[in-house]
């Protein structure tokens, strides 16, 4: 087949964007593949992103074998323990442990534990040592399932001290393992942690201060001290932050000099404490927090809504819009536009703003078709909706 008419840099480009992020790989994985066949101009592009990523899934209990000589039960090592995996887990492996070069592509990995393998957890951990072993460049890991992770822990760490980007899905209880665990590992850069269950962490002693310099991080924990020790190390390098607003702190914006993308989220209701005590606490709290966005020079992307269910709002859309810093290109309300307030913030501030995008709720349909007309007169495109949160907001790049 002839070479592609495109250059094979705007090949690669569009290619790119064919590209799944785990945990979705199967979304794209057969196109990708496909694509590998069209010519040999493509199939480098192509086959460099079918293996960027990996997914190894238990679907089923891991069968343990008896050591003759010490008489203690261990997993496996021999092709029997793969029966526990999923189809595609089996011939991925298979594929990186016969084709070396196949294995030197790969740079995520993410291991998921749908039933629980054995008591102590040293199935999955032979599974991830095996991974690790086997694709010496992987230096982004997700981690998802109900077991004991502490031996997952141990392997990654003896393996990939290095790692740099590391996402602990939810199904997982984050206690004093996790957090040592991450605490050893330096060059971790992106944070993601994603239980929103996890309360007020650990005894009342100080905890330790991470080694790490973090340029994004994302974790919806309800604990203060956690979420300080946390970013404790990464005010002149976060430059993306998703967090509950109840446990960032008014000043918290001001230490961050470098933020780029922010994504706050509300949830609301302590049982033991009426509604309207904690609505006029949080409202509070939440014009100290907006207030300063003015002093977020760098700021791109600016995400404001609930997590989970509505409940009751931290803040109101004037107080936001009243404090967008002029370097903002996007923005997503999850909290109801007055369209009277906007026609005259936009009068105000039109001339002054980058603002691109906005997406945005309204309370009645005619309001969202007014308000978008609104912002779209000013070259500003909206995308409106009469009930929405911000569950699935993503950032944008400039």
């Amino acid at each position: 087949m002839s070479a592609p008419t495109l250059p094979i840099e705007l090949v690669s480009l569009i290619l790119d964007l064919l590209y799944t992020p785990i945990p979705h790989l199967d979304q794209t994985s057969s196109l990708l593949a496909q694509c590998c066949l069209v010519s040999r101009a493509f199939l480098p592009l192509a086959r460099t992103l079918l293996y960027r990523g990996v997914q190894v899934e238990v679907i089923g209990a891991l069968p343990l074998m008896i050591d003759d000589e010490t008489g203690e039960s261990s997993p496996d090592h021999s092709a029997a323990y793969i029966e526990g995996l999923s189809s595609r887990s089996i011939a991925v492996g298979k594929t990186l442990l016969l084709y070396p070069y196949l294995a030197n592509l790969v740079t995520e990995a993410y291991l998921a534990v749908f039933e629980e393998a054995d008591s102590d957890g040293s199935a999955p951990a032979l599974i991830m040592g095996t991974l690790l072993r086997c694709c010496d460049r992987v230096s982004s890991i997700t981690v998802e399932g109900i077991f004991d992770r502490q031996e997952v822990w141990r392997m990654i760490t003896l393996l990939r001290p290095g790692l740099k980007n590391l996402c602990l899905r939810d199904s997982f209880a984050f206690d004093k393992a996790a957090l040592d665990f991450i605490l050893q590992l330096p060059d971790l850069k992106i944070l993601s942690i994603e239980d929103d269950d996890i309360e007020d962490y650990g005894p009342p002693a100080p905890l330790p201060v991470p080694p790490f310099h973090l340029t994004k991080l994302e974790s919806f924990t309800q604990s203060e001290r956690l979420f300080a020790v946390l970013t404790s190390t990464t005010s002149t390098t976060l430059s993306s932050l998703s967090c509950r607003a109840e446990v960032a702190k008014p000043a918290t914006l001001l230490r961050f000099s470098q933020l780029q993308h922010l994504n706050l989220r509300t949830t609301f209701m302590n049982p033991e404490v009426s509604e309207v005590e904690q609505t006029t606490e949080l409202r509070a709290r939440g014009r100290l927090l907006v207030a300063q966005l003015d002093s977020c020079r760098h700021l791109l992307t600016l995400a404001i809504g609930y997590l989970g269910a509505r409940s009751s709002s931290f803040c109101t859309t004037h107080d936001i819009l009243s404090h967008l810093p002029p370097s903002l290109i996007h923005l997503h309300l999850g909290l109801p536009l007055d369209p009277a307030y906007v026609v005259d913030f936009l009068a105000k501030r039109s001339g002054t703003m980058a603002l691109r995008t906005i997406t945005f709720t309204a309370c009645a349909t005619k309001d969202v078709q007014r308000i978008k007309e609104a912002f779209e007169e000013r070259g500003i495109r909206a995308e409106g909706r009469k009930d929405w949160t911000l569950d699935d907001s993503e950032e944008e790049e400039d």
